[in-house]
């Protein structure tokens, strides 16, 4: 079953995927359904409130799963006709998605600040100040981590494993290689995009001349290349959009320990070799 209250742009979720935009329109239609002068013991508007708030919950429970339980303990509440238990705990979920929501918007305006978002996917910008930091997801401790400035962009890949070392630096994005969780779920706080699919999608065309020029025949112990890795096609792409701009690829290449780059289905050599030109910097241990 697909949820439709997210644009086309944004793409259809899932009422399984965390979007706190989707949860936050299930909830407050249900509390407008049972808030409705004159129908407030209405069973029609009592049963559409119950099938909202689990709508709600279900957009949580991946990524926000405490949240996710207030909303299904309200569920039990409407019920069991206990309406007297709610009042308080409708405040106190609106007030957490809020604060969810706020933080997601002020970085989608600090992103368009930068300019890292003010062309369509495949325009080419020469404006923009601030290095970009493509940063793998090699392990690596907190007391490593980057220190960007300000006006530095800060983009993560797949299950961004780091992200949360860098809270407070508003200019974040996300590449996810698909919507599928294999790949991570929406991550607060940042732009979340999709390589193949989805929000911010990189152009067909730009992926289909990457794989024209991509070695297929590198040979490994599982037989062939299958696919290039989320990293190598995101760097490609910011490279080819924002030439403008100092980007520095942190964990990468194929000497870097637990390198995704060592994944059997990747041509990681080549990819090491293709971006050696990039400026590199080593966060490890």
């Amino acid at each position: 079953m697909a949820c439709k209250c997210r644009t086309a742009e944004d793409g259809i979720k899932s009422v399984e995927e965390s979007c706190m935009i989707c949860a936050q329109k299930h909830f407050t239609a249900a509390w407008r359904a049972l808030k409705e002068l004159g129908y407030e013991l209405n069973e029609t508007n009592h049963d559409f409130a119950i099938g909202e708030l689990g709508l709600a919950a279900g957009h949580l429970r991946n990524e926000f799963p405490l949240l996710a339980g207030k909303v299904r303990e309200m569920r039990h509440h409407v019920q069991y006709w206990e309406y007297g238990k709610l009042e308080e705990k409708w405040k106190e979920v609106l007030h957490e998605m809020n604060q969810v929501i706020r933080k997601e918007i002020t970085a989608e305006k600090e992103l368009k600040k930068t300019n890292a978002l003010s062309s369509s996917p495949g325009e080419k910008e020469n404006t923009g100040n601030g290095k970009i930091y493509v940063i793998s997801n090699v392990p690596y401790p907190e007391e490593n981590k980057l220190h960007p400035e300000k006006e530095d962009l800060l983009v993560f890949l797949n299950k961004a494993e780091s992200v949360h070392y860098y809270k407070d630096h508003s200019s974040k994005i996300v590449y996810h290689r698909s919507p599928k969780t294999d790949y991570g779920t929406h991550v607060p706080g940042c732009v979340n995009f999709y390589v193949f699919e989805g929000t911010g999608s990189l152009p067909k065309d730009f992926i289909k001349e990457l794989k024209s020029s991509y070695d297929w025949n590198y040979e490994i112990e599982e037989g062939k290349v299958k696919s290039m890795t989320t990293g190598y096609m995101v760097v490609k792409y910011l490279a080819m959009k924002h030439p403008g701009r100092k980007i520095v690829l942190v964990n990468f290449g194929y000497d870097v320990k637990n390198s995704t780059y060592r994944c059997p289905w990747h041509n990681w050599k080549f990819e090491a070799e293709a971006l050696a030109s990039f400026e590199h910097m080593s966060l490890e241990k």
